[in-house]
């Protein structure tokens, strides 16, 4: 009676030990597809956030030279013919021709 009472027992604890073995091979293999899916995610958003930042400083860049440009004195205008050789206006002058 004993004997049959521990066959039927190691049957039962087989099929738990199988069924437990199944379920965890479940659980690791959706962990790793997961984790598989979720690398192309974050990569996808590291990009955006490089491009993002990257964007961010292009326009800092973009706003301080219209800054700088726009505290540029304006020069007076001038006629070509009369201007300062040395002035760029001057460079523009050519011996009988004027622009």
């Amino acid at each position: 009676m004993l004997i049959a009472l521990w066959t039927k027992m190691r049957g039962w604890l087989v099929g738990a030990g199988v069924f437990l073995a199944a379920l965890g091979a479940a659980v690791l293999y959706g962990r790793a597809k997961g984790k598989a899916a979720e690398q192309g995610k974050t990569r996808d958003a590291q990009e955006a956030a490089t491009a993002a930042t990257e964007q961010v400083k292009a326009n800092e860049v973009r706003h301080e030279v219209e800054v700088e440009t726009a505290r540029l004195p304006d020069a007076p205008p001038q006629k070509v013919a009369d201007a300062d050789p040395a002035s760029a206006a001057g460079k523009l002058r050519d011996d009988g021709w004027v622009r």
